[in-house]
């Protein structure tokens, strides 16, 4: 790919969700890109089914801590393990959310999470 970026400068391209995908690097009046594979702790960790009207399932290992967050930052649920029966969102409101999970080696794979009106 071509293109015109100052020298030094790196710049990113992000999918619908948010994830970066790929990094623009510029020397003068050229520009590269290169695709970035999705780190292995993302691939691994899955929340589902997204959207959710009832029960999220959580799919991950070595958990130290599962949060979700409205839209005004609070914590809306935080639990130090991976509920097999999955997260209860029947009495949450319809709307978007963000869940995070805290790795044991305090990594954090963070996503959105869409609620459906029942």
């Amino acid at each position: 790919m071509l293109g015109y970026c100052s020298t030094g400068q790196v710049n990113f391209s992000y999918d619908a969700a948010g994830n970066r995908i790929k990094r623009f690097t510029g020397s003068g009046a050229r520009v590269s890109a290169e695709e970035l594979p999705a780190p292995l702790e993302e691939i691994l960790t899955k929340f589902y089914p997204n959207p959710v009207k009832d029960i999220l399932f959580v799919d991950a290992e070595n958990v130290k801590m599962v949060l979700l967050y409205n839209t005004a930052g609070e914590t809306v649920y935080k639990n130090e393990k991976i509920a097999v029966e999955g997260i209860n969102m029947s009495s949450f409101s319809s709307g978007v959310y963000i869940i995070s999970i805290l790795k044991k080696d305090g990594s954090r794979v963070s996503g959105k999470v869409v609620k459906l009106s029942d």
